[in-house]
């Protein structure tokens, strides 16, 4: 069921691993689980009640803080145990819910061997994967957790008033995902919380949440001065004069945006911002931007057009490359395609500069003398590297794959060197290089 999802997202699957691995055990471990009470009727709706009884075991053992159980096919895990009369409280952390359930409805208790629980959260990957396309809630809850439904077919969620807190990926990938509100007492979004939600277009927040506010599908702060998440947002985008600040991530995975207007208020566009906004054409830049972290336009493969204001003192564009205003320094070249030869007045590759784009041949002239970490990374269509001097400085500290200069490119990708009697020698371009790309076939030019 993954195959699909391999191939659309194979340039960061080492970012979403960790998630893949999780609805692999998920989904190994559910369908092996015993069923208990069914949770759907024929028609499809939930049947549950607002208390939920299971039978009790053999061994009538009130569960304990970090126990887990099933009920009706949701799998729940002790937060707190229950004291006297007053119930303790649950997350939902699985489930072994059948392929045609699409309507799931959260209890407001739980009773298993003896004990009541208030079911107080979605824990971390509770529905990761899952085929629902919608849920509710009997009552109140509390937080949900890290993917709790990612990859899942959710078609509209509406958070409850009482959830104080989205982690981390919660919604990431829901693809059929089209509207999300958001309730009164949210006060913590993670900023990358509904990555990939390909048909998401709207998201509100309720008039007294004092914390978020929303419009044309982009998440803001209260106060409109803090971008949190573009996730929503298509077309053309023309920043609120309002916003000074930019979440790091926060377009990562729109494929619907194709230009986005940063005007004249922001200084700096942190890290992965528009990472893999694949429909992106076109970025403008104002004059007061000052500091770009590392190459925040991975894998935007259609974004040919840096606007950059003249007025600008750190950067300018040259065609479709964003580079220093001084031209010596290049640090974005996404939509880079075939053979290319990097221009005469470039002397530093930046950060990432060509991560994901098209190239398939390369010329390094004599002009350039470093080349920052994974600045070609996951250049998978790439053959062949010439380089016309060995005297350059090549980012050394590789603590990652993401950090080689080549990483994840082709099998056996050839690099072309100038002669020299210390070829191959320790400290040599050669060592180094193949520290950057283990399977590179390097050529000595005679």
């Amino acid at each position: 069921m993954f195959s699909g999802f391999f191939e659309k997202y194979n340039h960061h699957l080492i970012k979403l691993l960790s998630v893949v691995l999780v609805v692999l055990m998920v989904y190994g471990s559910v369908f092996s689980g015993s069923e208990t009470v069914k949770t759907q009727a024929k028609s499809g709706k939930a049947s549950e009640t607002s208390e939920i009884d299971a039978t009790v075991t053999e061994e009538t053992k009130i569960p304990e803080v970090g126990d887990e159980f099933t009920v009706s096919r949701l799998k729940y895990t002790v937060i707190a145990a229950p004291e006297g009369d007053t119930p303790g409280k649950v997350a939902v952390t699985g489930n072994s819910l059948k392929k045609k359930t699409t309507t799931v409805t959260i209890p407001w208790i739980v009773n298993y061997n003896g004990g009541r629980f208030f079911v107080y959260e979605i824990g971390d990957y509770a529905f990761v994967g899952s085929g629902i396309k919608s849920i509710d809630f009997e009552d109140e809850i509390y937080a949900i957790g890290e993917y709790a439904f990612a990859m899942s077919s959710l078609e509209s969620f509406v958070i409850p008033e009482t959830v104080t807190e989205i982690k981390a990926g919660a919604f990431a990938l829901c693809g059929s995902l089209t509207s999300v509100s958001i309730g009164r007492y949210t006060t913590s979004i993670a900023q990358n919380a509904f990555s990939y939600c390909d048909s998401l277009s709207e998201i509100t927040v309720a008039a007294k949440n004092k914390s978020y506010s929303a419009d044309a599908g982009i998440l803001y702060n209260k106060k409109k001065t803090l971008l949190i998440s573009g996730a929503g947002a298509s077309g053309d985008v023309v920043l609120p004069k309002t916003v000074k600040k930019l979440s790091a991530y926060a377009f990562e995975g729109n494929h619907k945006i194709t230009s986005v207007d940063l005007g004249t208020v922001i200084t700096k566009i942190p890290e992965d911002v528009f990472y893999d906004c694949s429909a992106l054409e076109k970025i403008v830049i104002g004059k007061n931007i000052t500091k770009i972290t590392g190459n925040p336009f991975k894998y935007c493969a259609s974004l040919k057009y840096f606007d950059v204001d003249e007025e600008n003192t750190k950067y300018k564009s040259t065609g479709p490359m964003l580079c220093s205003k001084s031209g010596l320094s290049l640090y974005a070249y996404p939509s880079a395609k075939g053979s290319h030869v990097i221009p005469s007045s470039v002397k530093n590759i930046g950060e990432y500069a060509f991560c994901g784009s098209a190239l398939t041949e390369l010329q390094i002239p004599s002009n350039v003398k470093t080349v920052a970490k994974g600045a070609f990374y996951d250049c998978t269509d790439l053959e062949e590297v010439t380089f016309e001097k060995r005297k350059i400085t090549i980012y050394p500290d590789i603590a990652s794959t993401e950090d080689m200069i080549f990483g994840n490119a082709k099998p056996y990708l050839v690099i072309v060197l100038p002669y020299s009697k210390d070829a191959g020698s320790a400290g040599s371009i050669e060592e180094t290089l193949k520290l950057n790309s283990p399977s590179t076939v390097i050529i000595v030019n005679k």
